[in-house]
């Protein structure tokens, strides 16, 4: 058995240390695997086996929760990709569109190749909204404006699609 931890290591990363309420203001797309393989109870929460998925929306669900003043968006996939929530300040919602989701809604192979690009598109089209910092406090960098976040949530390899990922 797994710990959902080791899964879902990037949400960390993505989301500080100390798991208070962050606000990075960039937008963030979550992307949600939601093949078949999600079925497999390898995964434990509070001592209970649970499916793959099941750690997914606990951790995400968490994550998304906590992204106060930001914009999140999520998207499902399977054998095909598909914007379940665009960028929005609504993480109820969200949070509920991926509470919702389930295990072969969009099909029962793995196109992860297809969800990135979904995601990259869905990123370019949208301003993050926030100002480029200009002067000597500016981060280096892209500006502000131009930075983005992926979250891929997985734990498979591409089976299906059109893209394929770059390792």
């Amino acid at each position: 058995m797994r710990d959902p931890s080791s899964l879902l290591c990037l949400l960390d990363v993505a989301d500080g240390i100390g798991g208070s309420a962050v606000a990075t203001h960039f937008p963030a797309h979550v992307i949600v695997d939601l093949s078949d393989s999600m079925t497999e109870e390898d995964m434990v929460i509070g001592n209970r086996a649970v499916d793959r998925l099941t750690a997914v929306k606990a951790v995400a669900g968490d994550f998304i929760e906590r992204r106060t003043g930001d914009r999140v968006g999520l998207i499902l996939f399977g054998s095909q990709a598909y914007q379940q929530a665009p960028l929005t300040f609504d993480r109820a919602t969200v949070r509920t569109l991926l509470f919702e989701s389930a295990i072969g809604l969009a099909g029962k192979a793995t196109a992860i190749g297809d969800a990135i690009g979904l995601a990259v598109k869905r990123l370019r089209e949208t301003p993050s909204g926030v100002p480029a910092k200009r002067g000597p406090d500016a981060h280096p960098g892209p500006p502000a404006a131009q930075q983005r976040v992926l979250i891929l949530l997985t734990d498979g390899a591409n089976t299906a699609g059109s893209i394929e990922p770059r390792k």
